[in-house]
This record gives C-alpha cells, sequence and structure tokens, in this order.
C-alpha cells in the first residue's frame, strides 16, 4: 500500500515538474468485496443501540 501512494505521489510530482500549486492530496481505496453473511450480520447486530429491537 505504502508503494503504491509513493508511485502516485513521484509520478505526480514527475508531470508536475517538482513543484504543485495547491496541497495534494491521495486517496487509496481497497476493495475486497462484499461482507459474508456472518460479518453482515455481526455489523447490523453490533451497530444497534441497546434495549428492544422488535419495534
Amino acid at each position: 500500500m505504502a508503494e503504491t501512494v509513493r508511485r502516485l505521489s513521484n509520478a505526480l510530482m514527475a508531470v508536475r515538474g517538482g513543484r504543485t500549486n495547491d496541497d495534494a492530496s491521495l486517496l487509496r481505496v481497497e476493495w475486497r468485496g462484499p461482507p459474508r453473511d456472518d460479518e453482515l450480520a455481526r455489523v447490523i447486530i453490533g451497530g444497534l443501540p441497546a434495549g428492544d429491537i422488535s419495534s
């Protein structure tokens, strides 16, 4: 992951001649696919407030 960000940063600086006009931000997102049913259930149940969940 760090290698990917470093390469993108270096490529940006190379294209811009080593200078930028403003702050540059890089965002890296890694998709690992949808959660399995057991992972999803844990998130849903864990995210509910305490108390009666039948209403």
